[in-house]
């Protein structure tokens, strides 16, 4: 398990994010729609290995995943839109083409890497896992919209990777293309007042592919009848101090308390474990926090997975932002996001 060690860093305002490889010709675009072709012919290819003289698939590569434990590990890749605050988007796709079928098994997602334990000992989604379909069920999907101080971001995930997990046919999609409308449909109940703020705008151009169009919609909600600014998901708080957080891969990370009080988290306070956050842009990661009391204190720890820098257009561009950062804080609203216990029993799955 990785540890945080010298990778903590203070600050006071968000910046940017970076990306994975480009995959994708922007076709068209305007203020109503985005019509996206992505390129997968490269993307994550499939490796097999033998554990106790079994065959499993796994993927090498720039694949992301959006997946729950105990669902197959299949790749998938994520860019992300700017869209208007009344905006009620769909994703249609217009075409695609399909590669070759084959016949793999894929074991199951998990916090720590699958090979290193027992095929059988693994946590398998039996409603998955028993089910003559394909997963993901769609080639493409909205999921995940969030809030970045004055800007509405809207994530696009693409699934090139079809599996049946009954019949164990997998088909790669060599290209995907698909049309995104914004579908705006404006609400009675507010207006959106333009602000001009330097940090969207920076997060913006590094963050979406519609930049033209996602800055003329930078703005402050505000309620018709008196003004009042209309509260958001958007989690940043420039009242509080955040704790920045660097990660260059996909794995399950270990913060300590000493870590952060090396880095700047004050030690004289009462900090309870319940107020302990951290977020990446997609939003609040849930946490599995190790601590003898309520109080986050010496010898206390973090459990959380983290991930590599998420797609944008300017990865192959930027040299200097080779880590995708996660923000840690200390002075949640509210109680934190947390992972929920579950006792874990051996599933019925057929492996031979």
């Amino acid at each position: 398990m990785p540890r945080i060690v010298g990778l903590i860093s203070f600050f006071l305002l968000l910046f940017t994010i970076n990306s994975l490889p480009q995959k994708y010709q922007i076709l068209e675009k305007n203020a109503e729609y985005a019509i996206i072709k992505f390129d997968f012919r490269d993307f994550a290819e499939m490796r097999d290995t033998m554990v106790n003289g079994r065959k499993f698939t796994w993927f090498s590569g720039d694949g992301m995943y959006f997946i729950k434990a105990g669902e197959p590990t299949i790749p998938e890749y994520s860019v992300s839109l700017g869209i208007n605050y009344n905006a009620n988007p769909k994703i249609q796709i217009i075409s695609s083409e399909k590669g070759k079928a084959e016949n793999r098994f894929i074991l199951p997602f998990t916090l720590i890497d699958s090979l290193t334990f027992e095929p059988d000992q693994l946590f398998y989604d039996k409603d998955v896992y028993n089910s003559d379909q394909n997963f993901p069920n769609g080639l493409a999907r909205l999921e995940g919209r969030y809030s970045f101080r004055f800007a509405e971001v809207q994530p696009v995930i693409l699934s090139p990777y079809q599996y049946n997990p009954v019949s164990r046919e997998i088909v790669k999609y060599n290209s995907i293309t698909v049309r995104v409308d914004y579908n705006t449909q404006y609400s009675d109940g507010f207006t959106v007042q333009n602000v001009d703020d330097v940090a969207t705008v920076e997060f913006l151009q590094n963050a979406v592919l519609n930049f033209d169009e996602a800055k003329n919609w930078i703005g402050e909600k505000k309620n018709l009848k008196d003004g009042i600014t209309v509260q958001t998901n958007n989690w940043y708080n420039p009242d509080k101090q955040y704790f920045k957080l660097f990660l260059n891969k996909k794995d399950v990370y270990k913060l300590t308390y000493e870590e952060l009080a090396a880095a700047g988290m004050p030690t004289d306070r009462n900090i309870r474990v319940e107020k302990l956050q951290i977020f990446s842009t997609e939003g609040e990661v849930p946490l599995s926090i190790v601590s003898e009391n309520s109080r986050f204190s010496p010898r206390d720890y973090i459990i959380f997975v983290g991930d590599s820098v998420p797609p944008s257009p300017y990865t192959k561009m930027n040299i200097y932002y080779k880590s995708n950062i996660f923000w840690f804080s200390y002075e949640a609203d509210s109680t934190g996001l947390r992972y929920t216990p579950k006792i874990g029993f051996r599933q019925s799955v057929n492996l031979k």
